[in-house]
């Protein structure tokens, strides 16, 4: 009688502990996923934030190159 009260009790434990392991696995796998999001989404952010440096420096070197174009210009036709 012992016997059979302590296997269903291993049993119970077993299916307690199952219940739990399989619970938390589901937690990990799903913010597992989140954090590969997050991690992709920041990735992309800092890529498009580049490209805008990268687009505005481009910008300011033109700038500066029409302005000495303009200067030459001037100064051809003025000298």
């Amino acid at each position: 009688m012992t016997s059979i009260l302590a296997a269903e009790a291993v049993g119970a434990a077993t299916a307690a502990a199952r219940g739990a392991f399989n619970y938390n696995r589901a937690n990990f796998m799903f913010d597992a996923g989140m954090r590969w999001a997050r991690f992709n989404t920041g990735y992309g952010q800092a890529m498009g934030q580049v490209s805008q440096y990268r687009e505005d420096i481009r910008d300011l070197t033109e700038f500066t190159v029409t302005k000495a174009d303009t200067y030459h210009t001037v100064g051809t036709i003025c000298f």
